[in-house]
């Protein structure tokens, strides 16, 4: 992350940064909802990398019709 300071013609300083994200994406500022959210989530992030190594090992997809 970069760093500048200007000063504009008045004679104040400004710092100007670039942040990817000012906060983790998910969070809502809300506690509980954060929370609620993570439970609904943390099932999806454990099994998508097992799944991942599977696919990557050979697995074969499945198709149903």
């Amino acid at each position: 992350m970069a760093k500048v300071t200007v000063t504009d013609p008045s004679g104040a300083e400004w710092s100007v940064r670039r942040w990817w994200f000012k906060a983790v994406p998910w969070q809502s500022g809300i506690e509980f909802v954060d929370f609620i959210i993570f439970l609904i989530a943390l099932p999806f992030m454990v099994v998508w990398p097992i799944w991942l190594a599977l696919k990557w090992l050979g697995v074969s997809w499945s198709i149903e019709i």
